[in-house]
């Protein structure tokens, strides 16, 4: 019998958290010039630095009693940020044929964690911004930028109330309607309905989780000004609705555990087409597409990692795992197996052991 998709990550990669949460490794806790705060329930909650889990994944905010029902610094807590995004870089290489250089969005894997009541009306919306072209000043460096954030209006939104969401296990969610013809950056991530904490949280501490990231983002100089611009890895947006860099501006390193289903609409995928990126992990597609024995993922590292592909079907049951342990940074491409599968669409996500991730789709026809 095939296991869930999400118990499959979790034995892989340590994940689970409702075991793993009551027994953190490592904690470093520090006050930021707020108190420690009380949802009025049977919890206090603690700003914390770190957080490690036995896996890679961690938690940058947590109850350190009860730390399976506490805010996250992306998620509900009281400093009132209300939305999160992820970075993913577009990069189109053959701009001669730009036909082959586009992505389709479907949807999200996202790992919330936390705690829902069953009767919350609460809701968090999956959201896919487009990043603009504009750069921002972090207060108190000079000639130092972020360059882009979340433009106003996303691409794609899908809300859910708290009690539907899948709590403490990695899921996928498609929107209703994909996003075609991607040829730009993006940032990944969800916002969260208002909120007075503690008074309207009513004991509702939901986040997304996080992983620790292999750097905070890249950066290019100016021409003619000479500025610094970084592209912001991860970014929060205030109460306020302004966008801050969470590691430039906010000094919280973490990456949001929350991978684009992305389909590269190519004729010829992998060779020579445009490029998804997070942080280390680059993606160029699968090939051939259709298929019917195998599969062949190119993807490319820009620091050596283990590398797993987890294939689901559209239910989410896991039907293979592929592995490959220390791979150098450059391009590789792993085969999938897919002869014993009948026709139809399948899903499959690439992970590392750095983190970084992204998922996409194939079809078979037999």
């Amino acid at each position: 019998m095939a296991s869930s998709f999400a118990q499959q990550i979790q034995d892989d990669y340590g994940t689970q958290h409702s075991p793993i949460l009551t027994s953190l490794k490592e904690a470093s806790i520090y006050n930021p010039g707020v108190a420690q705060k009380s949802t009025g329930l049977t919890d206090t909650l603690y700003f914390a630095d770190t957080a490690q889990l036995n896996g890679h994944y961690y938690n940058a905010y947590y109850d350190l009693n009860n730390p399976i029902d506490s805010g996250r610094f992306f998620g509900t807590n009281f400093l009132g940020y209300k939305g999160f995004g992820a970075l993913y870089s577009y990069n189109r290489i053959d701009i001669a044929t730009p036909a082959d250089t586009t992505y389709n969005i479907l949807g999200l894997y996202a790992l919330f964690v936390g705690t829902v009541n069953s009767s919350s009306t609460k809701t968090a919306t999956l959201t896919i911004w487009k990043r603009d072209a504009a750069k921002y000043a972090v207060t108190g460096r000079a000639k130092f930028y972020i360059y882009g954030e979340p433009t106003a209006t996303p691409v794609a939104t899908k809300s859910f109330t708290f009690p539907s969401l899948t709590m403490n296990s990695l899921k996928k969610y498609y929107f209703s309607t994909p996003i075609t013809g991607v040829n730009y950056d993006i940032y990944a991530g969800y916002t969260l309905s208002s909120y007075s904490f503690p008074a309207s949280t009513g004991g509702d501490t939901i986040g997304l989780a996080t992983c620790l990231p292999p750097f905070d983002g890249t950066y290019s100089i100016e021409t003619g000004t000479l500025d610094t611009l970084v592209n912001a890895a991860t970014v929060i947006q205030t109460a306020s609705g302004a966008w801050k860099s969470s590691a430039f501006e906010l000094g919280k390193r973490g990456e949001l555990v929350c991978f684009p289903i992305v389909k590269l609409s190519c004729a010829k995928c992998g060779v020579g087409v445009a490029n998804f990126k997070r942080n280390d992990l680059t993606f160029y597609g699968n090939y051939p597409n259709p298929a019917t024995s195998t599969v062949n993922v190119k993807f490319e590292l820009k620091s050596a990692a283990d590398v797993t592909i987890y294939v689901s079907d559209l239910v989410g049951h896991t039907i293979s795992t592929v592995k490959a342990s220390d791979l150098n940074i450059g391009e590789h491409v792993m085969q999938l197996n897919t002869s014993n599968l009948a026709s139809g669409n399948y899903t499959y996500l690439i992970l590392t052991s750095k983190g970084d991730g992204i998922a996409s789709e194939f079809t078979i026809i037999k």
